[in-house]
């Protein structure tokens, strides 16, 4: 018969043993498991691949849509946007019309859009982890922002702010009360901080300049100029 000690150190090496063996099956079926929630979450073609995809494509185009807002719509003045309205032709009589009610609040319209443009970049990677690895969501993210996001909804803002300005007034105005209690602490701060948008007026030198410039295309100009005079 074999000493106790022996029979001791035979139990210990078996439990050794045992407990690696049980340690590399444990560490196998957590990258098994792992392996199966990645085939699941990023699994393609199904009812939620479509789900996510819907809603990537409405929060690129939210995020687009607010950010050529913020261009389009902060760089029409007050005083543009009168004159359109009293003199404008028939199409830019309306959108001013519907455009200057909106506008009148800059800050409160600058922060309402910035608000909005914000939670829908911040949405998207969100949305797009489920579809891809962490570092697909951020390249995709940063790619659909920065060309449909950005760059294309600023350069057709610009060219026909008044016109895409006046199609959402409405949509806009839903958004500024949505996100009022954010955006009114912070718009009357910056009105406190840098002062109410005031419309910038022209000196009647800047309007005979104007007038001037102008001279090429509108008949009888020298008149005008002689009327505008400096007192």
């Amino acid at each position: 018969l074999p000493p106790p000690w022996e029979k001791k150190r035979e139990k210990k090496q078996s439990s050794i043993t045992s407990g690696r063996g049980r340690g590399v099956a444990g560490k196998e079926g957590r990258k098994e498991a792992r392996r199966r929630r990645m085939a699941v979450e990023y699994r393609c073609c199904g009812g939620a691949f479509f789900e996510h995809i819907a809603i990537i494509v409405v929060l690129v185009l939210f995020a687009g849509l607010m950010s050529g807002l913020t261009l389009g719509l902060m760089s029409l003045s007050l005083v543009d946007l009168e004159v359109l309205a009293k003199s404008g032709t028939d199409k830019d009589r309306k959108y001013a019309a519907k455009i200057l009610p909106v506008v009148k609040n800059q800050h409160l319209l600058l922060c309402t859009l910035l608000i909005c443009n914000a939670a829908a970049m911040e949405a998207l990677p969100i949305f797009l982890d489920s579809l891809v690895t962490a570092w697909g969501a951020v390249l995709i993210s940063v790619t659909l922002i920065l060309l449909f996001g950005e760059i294309i909804p600023q350069s057709i803002c610009s060219r026909y702010g008044l016109a895409i300005g006046a199609s959402v007034a409405p949509l806009v105005r839903v958004l500024v009360w949505i996100c009022f209690p954010v955006a009114y602490p912070i718009a009357k701060l910056l009105d406190h901080v840098l002062g109410h948008g005031k419309a910038a007026l022209f000196r009647r030198a800047e309007l005979k300049t104007l007038v001037t410039l102008h001279g090429n295309e509108v008949t009888e100009l020298d008149y005008l100029i002689f009327q505008i005079e400096i007192p």
